[in-house]
């Protein structure tokens, strides 16, 4: 990984700088110049409109209120599944024609989302009728837990994508 990599180059300009500091064997440090590239992203950014509408019958369905809702904030609002994951209850204004979210939950940065249609209603429903946990203070609760994980989140996308056909996994599996 490009962590290791990184970590890998640290530990050997430290100990050629003791090389060149305390043994005199080296003149020069080697390991300036060298450069750890970044990773490549290996999966899509944008979904091809079959790839969408594929996700979208997938939802509409085998998923559960829960995961409509999971789902249309993901997929209508570009909320990351962290965001999902650690929604608050007090920062979620939905009703049944108007909604905004306040997302974000690392180092206090939040930014807020007027939610489209598509986004509110799925949420909406969840909200009323969707059997969350009322004693929680998130949005997406969980059996084992006072939230949804982000792993949790993950595992119910993994779940969701097995109820492919053949023809729809190759256009979704990655």
């Amino acid at each position: 990984s490009v962590s290791h990599r990184t970590r890998v180059k640290s530990v050997l300009k430290q100990f050629c700088q003791w090389l060149i500091e305390d043994q005199g064997v080296l003149s020069r440090n080697p390991t300036r110049g060298v450069e750890v590239k970044a990773q490549e992203i290996l999966t899509p950014r944008v979904l091809s409109p079959e790839q969408r509408f594929v996700l979208c019958h997938l939802v509409d369905q085998h998923a559960d209120l829960r995961g409509q809702a999971i789902f249309a904030l993901g997929y209508w609002a570009g909320c990351r599944v962290s965001d999902v994951a650690h929604l608050l209850l007090a920062h979620t204004h939905v009703g049944p024609k108007l909604g905004w979210l306040r997302v974000g939950h690392k180092g206090d940065k939040f930014r807020e989302i007027d939610l489209l249609n598509e986004a509110r209603r799925p949420l909406h429903l969840y909200l009323q009728h969707g059997g969350r946990d009322e004693s929680s203070p998130y949005v997406f609760t969980s059996q084992r837990s006072p939230h949804l994980t982000e792993y949790g989140i993950h595992q119910w996308f993994r779940t969701l994508k097995q109820h492919a056909t053949k023809d729809q996994w190759a256009l979704i599996g990655d």
